[in-house]
This record gives C-alpha cells, structure tokens and sequence, in this order.
C-alpha cells in the first residue's frame, strides 16, 4: 500500500487491530518479493524458476472483492533478512510484505514465507511448505492457501468464495460383487454366485447442492452389468446367465476428507439365458426380457481428483410374476476426468 492519501493513513494501523477497529473492505495490499531460490541440486535450470510469480498466480486465484490485493514488490529485490524486507517495505510504502525462500534438493522442495506488519516492525506470521520435486506446483497451492486462510480467519479481510463448479465431469466406474434373491420362490431354486459390471456417468456440475453446510451432486449414469447364478440343492444343474442393463440416477453428499455417501434410483432392462442339461431329455436354453426398477446406497472414498474406491449396496425388483427380488452388494474403483492433485474437499 502506497504511503499517501487514505492508503497511507491505514498503512499504520498494525494488522492484528484490522478486525478490531472493523475496517470496510478499503483494502489492504499485500505484496510478494521474489524468493530466493537456494539450490541444492547442481542444475543450474532450476535457477531460472520465479516461485513469486506461481505464488502470485495461486493468490489471485481465489481472491474477492476491494478487502485484499497481492501485488508484486519492486522487481529484483529479494529480501532475506527482517532488515533488508523492512527497509524495501519503508522504501516503497508497503504495508504488508511477503518474503522468503525456495530450497531445491534432488529429493525434496521446502518453502519458507515471512510475511512483514510494516506498522508494528515485525513478523505477522510465518508459513512453511514442502513436497518432493515433482509437485512445485502443489506446493505454490499449498502456500498460498495457507496465507489467504490467514486473512480469512486472523484477520477477516477474505471472505470464503464459493469455487466455481467443475461442469460435465465424465466417470468411468467397475465393480465386481455378488448377488442373491431375497425370499419367495426364486430363493428356493436359484443362488446368485457374482457379478461384474461397468458403468458411465455424466456429473453435470460438481457441486450442484449444499445440505448440512456439505457439497452433493447428481450422476446421471448407464449400467451394463453380468451376473452367474445356479441351482439351489435338491435341483436338477442349471446355469442362468443374467444380462442387465441400467439408466441410474445418483445422489452423492460429499463428507469430510474425501469421504461420501449417496443413494441412488434407476429403471431396469435384464435378459436372462438359463442353461440346463437335463439328465433324461435333451438340454435345454430358455431366454426372458423383464423391465424393472433398482434402488441404491454407496460409499466412495476420493484416493485423489481422479481415482476412487467405494462399496454399494443393489436392491433390483424384476418384473417376473412372481417378482424376482435379489440385493447385490459390491465393491467398486471409479475413475473420474480431473486433476490427479486435487485435494479433497476438507
């Protein structure tokens, strides 16, 4: 912040008093000097780097409003020291200043920021960051999700903006389970042994909802799923080969740490084969289509932005007279377009 006008006037209020003394959002502007790169690693390319500028970039991302601006301080000025950040802070009429180091080593990355309170003379806080060399960019999203959560809670000046939602997301999904009727005749003469299917789905907007202060969403998906049953004991030897077919629609509420649950409703196509090599006629194939319904309940746990693993549990009612009933619980890995370094959502 310039050291004139209201700017100026603001910029001798310490930050610890913003809150306190109730501040609209006129507006505070932090800026980022470059950071040292120290580099450990002998290659002299990773030198070029500006891990300011990415720092800078991750900043703007997420920031709303008049209340909070980053900005970048006077080019090639790199402060290492509280002295040398606070005479570049004097120099310029910087209110706020962020300053630090990136530190390169063949197996890691480490950050350090300080961030300098021109109006009192000292360190507001200080944020550590570290990750293996593959994910510098994970590492500038960690940084400056932690300086602007700093703002939001210590300070009040950002206020917590909803992300804009990730729009027709495809996912791929198999399972592999086991299937069984539930009662009436059917259970007397047929026992499931597995199933294994595949399903696509379509998520139009992630999140579309929010219930319990939680993000949900809906999964508009298409089902084709293999089943193997058998005789019950006491039966002459069948096989029935049951081919189905789903159009789901999906209700998942996302919980903390990557976990979620949902529920689930669809219509039912299922073409069964039954196979049966008769000990005194000659063998037999008989083939049925019945529509019907389905109903489900999930868990999904989110390993990263694309991969998921979960379990689900499949009541189907097949319009068989009588009804044929069966559940089928499975386990599934689902694989969904994204970014593999998304964290989930906390």
């Amino acid at each position: 912040m310039r050291a004139n006008g209201f700017g100026g006037r603001l910029a001798l209020v310490p930050l610890w008093l913003w809150p306190l003394l109730g501040f609209p959002a006129a507006a505070l502007e932090v800026h980022v000097a470059a950071l040292a790169v120290v580099n450990d690693t002998g290659n002299r390319e990773s030198e070029a780097v500006r891990p300011e500028a990415d720092l800078l970039r991750e900043l703007r991302r997420e920031s709303s409003g008049d209340s909070l601006a980053f900005r970048e301080a006077e080019a090639g000025a790199s402060p290492v020291s509280l002295l040398e950040a606070a005479a570049l802070c004097e120099r310029n009429g910087y209110a706020c200043l962020l300053y630090g180091y990136l530190r390169r080593t063949e197996v890691s990355l480490s950050a350090e920021l300080k961030m300098l309170d021109q109006a009192s003379g000292r360190l507001a806080a200080v944020f550590f960051g570290g990750d293996d060399p593959a994910h510098y960019d994970r590492l500038m999203r960690d940084l400056a999700a932690k300086v602007r959560e700093y703002f939001s809670s210590e300070i009040g000046l950002l206020p917590a903006r909803t992300p804009e939602p990730k729009r027709n997301r495809p996912e791929l999904a198999g399972w592999l389970g086991y299937w069984t009727p539930l009662g009436g005749e059917w259970d007397r003469v047929i026992a499931g042994v597995a199933a294994v299917g595949l399903a696509a789905r379509l998520i139009p907007s992630d999140p579309l909802f929010r219930l319990w202060s939680r993000d949900g969403y809906l999964a508009l998906g298409l089902e084709a799923e293999y089943g193997l049953g058998m005789n019950e004991p006491g039966y002459e030897s069948f096989f029935l080969h049951a081919a189905k077919l789903r159009l789901a629609l999906e209700v998942v509420l996302d919980l903390p740490a990557g976990h979620a649950a949902g529920m689930g409703v669809g219509l039912l196509a299922e073409l069964d084969s039954a196979t049966q090599d008769r000990k005194y006629a000659s063998a037999f194939t008989g083939t049925t289509l019945a529509p019907g319904f389905c109903l489900s309940i999930l868990y999904r746990y989110q390993l990263t932005g694309r991969l998921a693993l979960g379990a689900a549990g499949l009541l189907e009612v097949a319009a068989y007279s009588p009804a044929l009933v069966t559940f089928s619980p499975r386990m599934f890995v689902a694989f969904r377009k994204g970014d593999r370094d998304e964290p989930p959502r906390p």
